[in-house]
């Protein structure tokens, strides 16, 4: 074993970490995981950077004391180090993120059953209109389905309100590598370059990382999924009651359903398109298939306004995931789900002018 005084720096350089220890760097280079972060030759050699998806270990430590090894003290490390720290801080991001997406597929799902609850009692007194002579509502039947669906859109607005606070939250401005960034050009500003000139070696494309951006995509394939359970609602309710000339005055939605349905079918095919050369098809699988789950439903009648552009969404979605070879999810008979397309047609071309010629 050599002492440190026959050592040849030129060889073995000697780092000093912010503790006051020092190692080799042969030494150090393996305890903090450089072969992480750069691809090594065959001489052992680094070459290039290792862009990896996968986590980095915790922040290196001191071997002799466990302190933390902090960057403004070894440039040598820097990017294990930024590493590191990012990878922290997007472990804590995507618990926390993947936390809160639970939270909100929770809200959605109760809300799919307060929605198709309300849904039965509206169908049902549409039913027992019809078989009186005027074939008309009372006042006071009419009048609770006001209430009703007044009741629906609060708690529509209530869960789209969660939706977008969490996008909000989740937004790429606030996720960790790019607040790290940012954070770093801050401090090189304001403070001494002799302090901080290691942290100037932030790789800029670790700011975008993939895996911080699947809280992000799953927010987005929330939205869609609330965006789907509220239009479908409108939807039916909107062709049971053009049969009841007493109910032709009620609005439903704050806008054209039609429209609206367009719009739906377009934030789903730009979704798609954004992450179909991802590594997030996951997410857009769970998308689709959230939607093809409508097909599922029982009450086929209620809902086959809703089935053609649901389909839709399901063709943008098998597609690109079909050419991957991967089996994004389940439908029992794709000829059944072409049958739906066709019964619901006739509804839709007198309920959503447009929608099928668009």
């Amino acid at each position: 074993m050599k002492t440190y005084q026959k050592i040849d720096l030129n060889e073995s350089p000697i780092i000093v970490l912010n503790c006051g220890h020092f190692f080799t760097a042969e030494t150090l280079d393996g305890m903090v995981g450089m072969a992480d972060a750069y691809e090594v030759d065959g001489n052992g050699e680094f070459k290039s950077l290792n862009i990896s998806p996968e986590f980095s270990g915790a922040v290196p430590k001191c071997p002799n004391c466990n302190c933390p090894v902090r960057q403004y003290a070894t440039q040598r490390y820097n990017r294990v180090l930024n590493r590191a720290v990012i990878d922290e801080m997007s472990k804590r991001f995507l618990v926390s993120g993947q936390e809160s997406l639970q939270m909100l597929e929770n809200e959605i799902e109760e809300l799919d059953q307060n929605l198709e609850t309300s849904r039965d009692r509206i169908l049902e007194a549409l039913q027992q209109a019809s078989k009186y002579h005027s074939g008309k509502l009372t006042l006071a039947k009419a009048m609770e389905i006001q209430n009703i669906l007044k009741d629906n859109n609060r708690l529509a607005s209530k869960t789209e309100r969660s939706i977008k606070d969490f996008q909000r939250k989740t937004a790429d401005k606030n996720q960790p590598a790019q607040k790290l960034y940012e954070a770093t050009v801050n401090a090189t500003r304001v403070d001494s370059i002799e302090d901080h000139v290691a942290s100037l070696n932030i790789d800029p494309n670790i700011r975008d990382l993939p895996r911080d951006r699947r809280v992000t995509f799953g927010g987005r394939a929330a939205a869609l999924r609330a965006r789907y359970v509220i239009l479908s609602d409108i939807l039916a309710i909107t062709q049971a009651l053009r049969t009841n000339a007493s109910m032709s005055t009620i609005k439903i939605s704050s806008g054209n359903a039609g429209q609206e349905a367009l719009d739906f079918l377009r934030l789903c095919k730009d979704f798609i398109n954004k992450i179909k050369f991802s590594n997030e098809a996951r997410t857009a699988v769970k998308n689709g298939g959230g939607n093809a789950r409508a097909l599922r439903i029982k009450r086929r009648d209620a809902l086959a306004t809703a089935y053609p552009f649901i389909v839709a969404t399901i063709g943008f979605c098998d597609a690109f995931i079909y050419r991957k070879g991967i089996l994004c999810y389940t439908l029992d008979d794709r000829v059944r789900i072409l049958d739906l397309h066709r019964s619901a047609q006739e509804e839709l071309v007198v309920s959503i002018p447009g929608l099928l010629t668009e």
